[in-house]
């Protein structure tokens, strides 16, 4: 892979976009649910703790992300239609 000398990728460009925003938002709240998932799980004195903390956070990050991949299409979709 290679990379274009030109290209520049700079955070500032994406900054004023409310997408963008609403996307870190929801993942941070995704690795939270997640991380409070393996919190509550741990709590559990079984054999079988270990390997459902690991199902359950990434469920949940999964899950979390899932649906704010899914509502960003949804308002891009709004705009779309709103735009015509």
């Amino acid at each position: 892979m290679t990379r274009d000398a030109d290209a520049q990728c700079d955070a500032s460009a994406f900054a004023g976009d409310s997408h963008v925003v609403l996307i870190g938002l929801v993942h941070l709240c995704a690795m939270g649910a997640a991380i409070g998932a393996a919190a509550l799980i741990r709590l559990i004195d079984s054999d079988v703790d270990w390997p459902l903390t690991g199902f359950a956070a990434t469920a949940r990050y999964l899950g979390g992300t899932g649906a704010g991949m899914a509502l960003r299409e949804r308002e891009t979709r709004r705009a779309n239609a709103e735009a015509r």
